[in-house]
């Protein structure tokens, strides 16, 4: 069952305009860009992710930067091949997932200086936009914040050093870290010292 988003429907998102990018916009750094129309795509409805970017030859510095919609390009069909063409293995098959979209930020660096300047941005997507209550379930705005991380660390280390006759530590120690390796936090720390399964 396969969605198919036509290029004749258009979807401007709805945001002021001093969160959207603008041609001529200067940046300081890629991070500050990408942060600021990561933020834009919150507040849009979708999830950026980095495209493409070009080196100069002679120094190996980037000086070409595009970022994009989620949904920019279109599956590999080379997959889709496969995957009819192996019948023995079952895997669950995703729906489509790119649907062509246009939606994109291209900076330039300047020549003198350190800054970044954006060359060209397209609004419009050929797809709906995620409503604001489920937002944070797309890829590049999903994350656990640092205070969070904190708390769940702290209460690892409590229950660790409080609970050394407790039967069930050690399994509730593992669904801890399996759940902080789960949210990106490095379960490996040396400093935590937990045991595993």
């Amino acid at each position: 069952m396969s969605e198919n988003y036509g290029e004749d429907q258009l979807y401007i998102p709805q945001v002021a305009d001093d969160q959207k990018p603008k041609y001529g916009m200067e940046f300081s750094s890629i991070d500050e860009t990408f942060s600021f129309y990561n933020q834009y795509a919150r507040e849009s409805g979708f999830s950026a992710r980095i495209n493409s970017s070009k080196k100069n030859k002679i120094t190996n510095e980037v000086v070409w930067k595009m970022f994009v919609c989620f949904k920019e390009g279109h599956t590999d069909d080379q997959r889709n091949k496969q995957a009819k063409g192996d019948q023995r293995t079952r895997e669950r098959t995703r729906g489509e997932v790119r649907t062509g979209c246009k939606s994109k930020i291209s900076l330039v660096k300047k020549q003198t200086g350190s800054a970044w300047v954006v060359t060209n941005f397209t609004e419009g997507h050929n797809h709906p936009l995620s409503t604001p209550s489920k937002v944070h379930l797309l890829r590049s705005h999903r994350n656990v914040s640092a205070a969070k991380k904190a708390l769940t660390q702290r209460s690892i280390l409590d229950n660790h050093h409080n609970n050394d006759d407790d039967p069930y530590e050690e399994e509730l120690t593992s669904i801890a870290v399996v759940l902080l390796d789960v949210h990106g936090v490095a379960a490996k720390d040396k400093h935590l010292n937990l045991k595993l399964f």
